[in-house]
């Protein structure tokens, strides 16, 4: 908070990145500060499998994940922290207002989605497109290092009434949205190329935070896949191209399904949830 205050009072390039280092490396700190906190006090079991080529620090990723409570980003620090370059997560530009986080998600450059209704654009016509500038500008803050950023593309924590809601295709996942990940690779102009695909599998139905806190969360699994990302789609317009976005859906929707297969055949092998 104290380094995010000083790095903000300057929109310099060079200054910006002077400051990015220490806020990134004491964020760094306390990841590790939790995970050991979580070995001492609570009682989780971890099955980490890893598929694919290894992960690197220097290397930049899209980190994509299911998404079925808060414990998943616990979760997710302890399955790649120290693997990957520090992650960032695609948050929604409503999000800088919420105290504390706010303000710390903008000091270590968050990209951060805005989009105006077509009602707001009906009145104020003027702005149309500038929601997506601001987005493209966010994420071009980062391209200058190397970055992992988070993305769950469901949208929202996965319930079983959202997914009669929405008639998800899918037996334990929603529908993943496919313009914040679209977006997020053509704004860093071809630095994200490869994908870490996270699928998490918790063994107990109570896996809130708060379960997860009082330790109630007894075992986790998760799988985690390196994926390239076709070199073409660095330079594809989603907003306006129907047959790219056709074809970027499609991919993402590969990636679904095979996320889908994975968690049902975890699901069949474990014993019954408690």
């Amino acid at each position: 908070m104290v380094f995010g205050f000083f790095k903000q009072m300057s929109e310099n390039e060079s200054w910006q990145k002077f400051w990015s280092k220490p806020v990134v490396a004491f964020c760094t700190g306390w990841g590790y500060v939790c995970i050991l906190m979580e070995k001492i006090v609570l009682p989780v079991k971890y099955n980490l499998t890893y598929k694919g080529e290894p992960l690197s620090q220097d290397q930049s990723y899209l980190i994509l994940s299911n998404h079925q409570s808060m414990t998943d980003i616990p979760v997710l620090v302890r399955a790649v922290l120290g693997k990957v370059p520090f992650m960032r997560f695609f948050a929604k530009a409503s999000l800088k207002k919420v105290p504390v986080f706010g303000t710390a998600w903008t000091a270590i450059d968050c990209p951060f989605m805005k989009r105006y209704s077509k009602e707001f654009l009906a009145q104020n016509p003027h702005l149309k497109g500038k929601d997506l500038e601001e987005t493209i500008a966010s994420c071009r803050k980062l391209r200058h290092s190397h970055v992992s950023i988070t993305n769950y593309v469901e949208g929202t924590r996965f319930t079983l009434k959202k997914h009669e809601e929405t008639q998800s295709p899918y037996k334990h996942l929603l529908a993943p949205r496919a313009g914040g990940v679209a977006l997020a690779i053509a704004a860093l102009e071809g630095k994200l190329q490869k994908i870490v695909d996270l699928t998490v599998y918790y063994h107990q139905k109570q896996n809130t935070l708060w379960d997860y806190l009082c330790g109630r969360l007894k075992e986790v699994t998760v799988h985690v896949e390196v994926r390239e990302i076709p070199a073409h789609f660095y330079q594809g317009d989603y907003q306006n191209d129907p047959e790219f976005k056709a074809e970027f859906q499609a991919w993402l929707n590969v990636i679904w399904q095979d996320k889908d297969q994975l968690l049902d055949t975890i699901d069949k092998s474990v014993s019954p949830k408690s």
